[in-house]
């Protein structure tokens, strides 16, 4: 995966150059095989090949929304969208999934009727030539959108991609709807249209769904969030990285905090250049902008290195514990405090912080303990 820095600009207009000439592409091609097909199926009377047709005239509108949402994506923060517009690339993946899904309900609306009242369907030598010429262009427009799309991470064209692969099945049938027309005395050609019709309603749901998780918020990429602990954790002075969040303002634009652990005996001076530091290095590395909440560990006392392995094996003996985190224990104050990370299974976080600080205090009956529960979402 390539991660890009949204602070610069070649980046961008790498990507939104590469993005515009494929759907440009797109447009061009598909335009084209639509018109050809709806012809050479209107003259067979053919329901295959006419909905081949209009499923390229849906990819010639899926590539112009291609072009329109990179370009839109691409505007400038302002008073109104500080974080500027790259969602407007997950909006347009909901459009295209829709689109996608509602040609293919229209297909198989079209087929199931062909079923019950079948049509005569007739093929010229001409015909069968361009389909499978058309079956050889798709695949090389369907790989060239996945290849740009998964490089540059655009959804929208992954999804057009994902289609023109239905497309090719699609095309691929039409052809042997001609063979068995051409054969025998069955004709085929209605019941293949229904079940190509319903693999598409299944691409634009599996679109769908990817749409709406990205504007509703997924958790953080594995590969990528491994990388930025790895960047962080390399840096000097730094005992160590958790509980990352990160922000989607679109492909380009994320945004974040994260958690460090640092040595107590650093001065504030020395904390704010190690963390200036790990920020400029994941941006460097990953081209996301976090900000470092900083907890103080305390690496010489006995007293706290004690109540701090007490603590920890009362907490991973729960049900749901994963780690603790930013263990804090002041003798002078009498307080111990840290961060329970639990897994998704724990509902109750009220009982779980009663039922862990009961057992903590067995052993510091006189201390105040204050433990904050949150979900564990470290990949």
């Amino acid at each position: 995966m390539v991660y890009y820095n949204p602070n610069m600009n070649t980046a961008n207009s790498e990507r939104t150059a590469a993005i515009t000439k494929a759907g440009i592409i797109g447009i061009t091609v598909n335009a084209l095989l639509a018109g050809t097909k709806i012809l050479i199926g209107f003259a067979a009377n053919s329901i295959t090949v006419m909905s081949d047709g209009f499923n390229n005239f849906s990819d010639c509108i899926s590539s112009i929304i291609t072009v329109i949402s990179s370009r839109l994506a691409q505007r400038a923060p302002d008073a109104k969208h500080p974080h500027g517009y790259g969602r407007l690339e997950y909006l347009a993946g909901l459009a295209v999934a829709i689109l996608i899904m509602w040609t293919g309900w229209n297909l198989f609306y079209e087929s199931v009727s062909r079923i019950f009242t079948p049509e005569e369907t007739e093929f010229s030598i001409t015909g069968i030539i361009i389909l499978v010429i058309s079956v050889i262009v798709k695949f090389l427009l369907s790989a060239y959108h996945l290849r740009t799309g998964k490089k540059y991470n655009f959804d929208v064209l992954i999804g057009s991609g994902q289609e023109q692969r239905i497309d090719i099945i699609q095309s691929i049938a039409a052809l042997i709807c001609v063979i068995v027309v051409q054969l025998t005395d069955l004709n085929a050609d209605a019941y293949v249209a229904a079940v190509v019709s319903l693999l598409l309603m299944r691409t634009g749901n599996n679109l769908l769904k990817n749409a709406v998780n990205s504007l509703l918020g997924e958790r953080t990429d594995t590969e990528l969030s491994r990388k930025i602990y790895e960047v962080i954790r390399r840096q000097p002075e730094i005992l160590d990285a958790y509980h990352l969040i990160l922000h989607n303002y679109g492909p380009l634009n994320q945004e974040g905090s994260v958690h460090i652990a640092l040595p107590d005996h650093l001065s504030l001076d020395e904390a704010v250049r190690i963390t200036e530091h790990a920020r400029r290095a994941v941006r460097s590395a990953c081209g996301i902008d976090l900000n470092f909440d900083i907890h103080s560990v305390n690496t010489t006392d006995p007293a706290v290195l004690e109540a701090r392995e007490y603590c920890e094996e009362k907490l991973l003996a729960m049900d749901g514990a994963r780690q603790m985190r930013a263990f804090d224990y002041s003798t002078e104050y009498r307080e111990i405090r840290f961060t329970a990370l639990v897994e998704f299974t724990v509902r109750d976080y009220r009982a779980f912080r009663k039922e862990l600080s009961e057992k903590i205090l067995e052993k510091y009956p006189d201390t105040a303990v204050l433990i904050s529960v949150e979900p564990f979402t470290e990949n």
